[in-house]
């Protein structure tokens, strides 16, 4: 490439990018959700996490080390020259790690619970957004129906077909589908804006997302309630039990273990100039049991909170099972019903009639509109059920990560 080739590539490349920012591979279902991970609210702790690595916390073996000199006749004769060491106490060694082990679950555990918040609030943006998408292209259908009805009222007004109170029904009817069109389109805006602001892009395009069917979201509730994942909260109360308990530990073992001493005496008339001597302490008596029954107390309030949170849990579980069920059964029914209807066959045979009024064939066509929004309307309710569910059962951050919102289930990446 010549150097004016190559000054015309880069040039080109740099406008681009300042005044094209937004053009670039449009951002899937699965890229907003995977931005949980990027949040600022999960980055303190991934610092902390990173900090506390063995050489940050870690007690060094050497506690002390002391040089001394004694003399107690001042005089040139009686000098002494000593060096002290007192070694750290093992035990509060090993404690000291296992504490600061504990503190590093306790961050992770902390730092679950906010993934969770960050996957929730991306699952209910998006489930909202594919929601409000599903009911505009209903809405559009009825209003297009509606529009034709007034239409074929308007150009036979002189026809045996019009009916004034029929056509002023009608405009009615407009007026109310362009309201909830309205509607729609303000809440879609809602989910949409806030979809951006956390992609940094407006290029996304969801039409072809599948959203999990209602059979599918039984069999994968049935799933997760065979695995009996560990809440959140109770993992994060069990860690914070263990710190408690090594905090305990440490304070336990901390008491000074002794010394060990050399000392030299050049003017001795010893037959060595040199000496050694070693200390031993013996903990009969605890200066620090306020620090200990504290240290107690905080336990034994954490392993009540646990048992509480443990039990609140389980029947928050299994409101939700049930909840979900209940919604999932009332769908399956209307489903029935609707299908026993046979409403397909009665459209096709009207159609075929001849002579036949168009009015009545459209009204049809909106009735079947209706059935649909009440389809429709069961499977949102279901669906919403199926996110609190997921929540409930810590289900959104467990490994392998999928799409909880798609038809099969596919793992996110």
């Amino acid at each position: 490439m010549t150097p004016l080739k190559r000054y015309i590539y880069i040039t080109t490349f740099v406008l681009s990018s300042v005044f094209c920012p937004n053009l670039k591979a449009q951002e899937s279902l699965d890229d907003f959700i995977l931005t949980a991970f990027e949040d600022l609210n999960l980055q303190q702790y991934e610092s902390q996490i990173q900090f506390l690595t063995k050489r940050t916390y870690s007690l060094p073996l050497i506690d002390k080390l002391e040089a001394r000199f004694d003399n107690d006749d001042l005089t040139k004769d009686d000098q002494e020259y000593a060096l002290r060491l007192k070694p750290n106490n093992p035990w509060k060694v090993r404690r000291n790690n296992a504490l600061f082990n504990a503190s590093k679950l306790e961050l992770q555990a902390e730092k679950k619970i906010l993934l969770n918040e960050n996957l929730y609030w991306r699952y209910e943006l998006a489930l909202g957004y594919l929601i409000e998408q599903e009911a505009q292209a209903t809405a559009n259908a009825k209003l297009d129906i509606i529009n034709q009805m007034a239409t074929i009222l308007s150009e036979n007004q002189q026809s045996v077909l019009f009916d004034p109170k029929s056509y002023v029904g009608i405009k009615l009817k407009q007026i109310d589908a362009l309201s909830t069109i309205g509607e729609i389109k303000q809440a879609s805006n809602f989910y949409t804006q806030h979809i951006t602001t956390i992609l940094h892009t407006t290029q996304f395009n969801w039409d072809n997302v599948e959203l999990i069917s209602v059979e599918n979201v039984e069999a994968h509730a049935l799933d997760i309630i065979k695995n009996q994942l560990s809440s959140s909260e109770a993992l994060l109360l069990a860690s914070q039990i263990e710190v408690a308990k090594k905090e305990i530990r440490l304070e336990n073992s901390n008491f000074d273990i002794g010394f060990i001493q050399t000392k030299y005496q050049p003017y001795s008339t010893n037959k060595s100039n040199f000496g050694v001597s070693f200390g031993i302490n013996i903990p009969l008596f605890k200066s620090n049991k306020n620090k200990i029954a504290e240290g107690k107390m905080a336990e034994i309030a954490l392993s009540n909170e646990l048992v509480s949170t443990q039990h609140s849990d389980s029947l928050n579980r299994a409101v939700n099972y049930q909840y979900l069920l209940q919604l999932i059964e009332q769908h399956k029914m209307l489903e029935e019903q609707i299908d026993l209807l046979d409403l397909d066959s009665i459209t096709k045979n009207l159609s075929l009639i001849q002579d036949n009024n168009p009015i009545s064939y459209l009204e049809l066509k909106e009735g079947i509109l209706k059935l649909d929004e009440l389809r429709f309307k069961s499977k949102k309710a279901v669906l919403e059920q199926y996110l609190e569910f997921l929540v409930a059962f810590d289900a959104l951050a467990a490994q392998p990560l999928i799409n909880h919102l798609s038809n099969h289930l596919e793992p996110l990446k």
